[in-house]
């Protein structure tokens, strides 16, 4: 009898090893986690620039209310307020574009309560009404001005501690292994984020002192005292956002590429 062919089997797919299956999973997860870090800098700078851009409104309408009656004393509270806002929306944005982590909830405290700080700073600038009645200025509205500075200087170390914090501990497997994904950037920091804090600490002790010294300011010169006081704060702000610009002119430089080294290559 002849033998009847049988028809041909299909081959039967191995069974995934299990290594395999191990490496598809991870590969989704940092999909996943990238998804959740290409989140963080749209997310943070657009509610940052939405609410500097609401204490902004705040500080034009203070000036269209009374544009024709105010003081030149009102005029420095509301320049340096100004500039402490603008500096505070530049950290952030520079934070943003330099680093990359997952939000926690250290990280929606920090932003809101600066800007809470911001908007107290902004309520305590002296009316022209109280500079007007009383040829020498009433302290408390003062104190309470470089005294919110404080607090918002304080509250700058702790928001830099955080970004720092998080950029270094922030890490993701890759080709099996874990890295840290803001290591390069980290690098070419060099002693900026020294420098950071020294500010913050100068800007501390200053705000501190003029605040102890207020009461004791001789009545008949508060208004020329306090003036200067101002000035000299102007001047620390502007250094302030000098040393951001050089910051970030150093982060630039430190990306391109050398140009001797392209230069060699080209010749080549």
């Amino acid at each position: 009898m002849e033998e009847t062919e049988r028809p041909p089997r299909h081959p039967v797919a191995p069974a995934p090893e299990k290594e395999h299956l191990e490496d598809l999973q991870l590969d989704d997860q940092n999909d996943f986690y990238r998804n959740l870090l290409d989140s963080f800098a749209p997310t943070y700078l657009t509610l940052i620039s939405i609410i500097e851009g609401v204490f902004l409104a705040m500080l034009i309408q203070k000036i269209d209310d009374n544009l024709n009656n105010i003081h030149p004393l009102q005029w420095m509270f509301i320049i340096n307020t100004g500039i402490i806002v603008i500096i505070a929306w530049n950290e952030y944005r520079m934070g943003c574009a330099l680093f990359k982590w997952v939000p926690a909830t250290m990280d929606t405290l920090v932003p809101f309560a600066l800007c809470i700080l911001q908007g107290f700073l902004i309520w305590t600038i002296p009316k022209v009404s109280i500079i007007e009645i009383s040829p020498n200025l009433k302290l408390d509205h003062v104190r309470i001005w470089f005294g919110s500075s404080i607090f918002i200087f304080v509250w700058g170390i702790i928001g830099y501690l955080n970004m720092f914090q998080r950029a270094r501990n922030e890490a993701m497997f890759i080709n099996g292994r874990e890295e840290k994904i803001n290591e390069l950037t980290l690098r070419h920091l060099g002693r900026y984020p020294f420098i950071h804090y020294c500010f913050c600490v100068f800007g501390i002790i200053m705000f501190s002192t003029i605040w102890y010294i207020c009461p004791a300011l001789p009545e008949n010169d508060n208004i020329n005292l306090i003036l200067w006081a101002q000035v000299i704060t102007c001047i620390y702000l502007i250094a302030f956002f000098v040393k951001s610009h050089l910051y970030w002119e150093h982060i630039i430089k430190s990306a391109l590429p050398n140009r001797k080294r392209v230069r060699i290559r080209k010749s080549k």
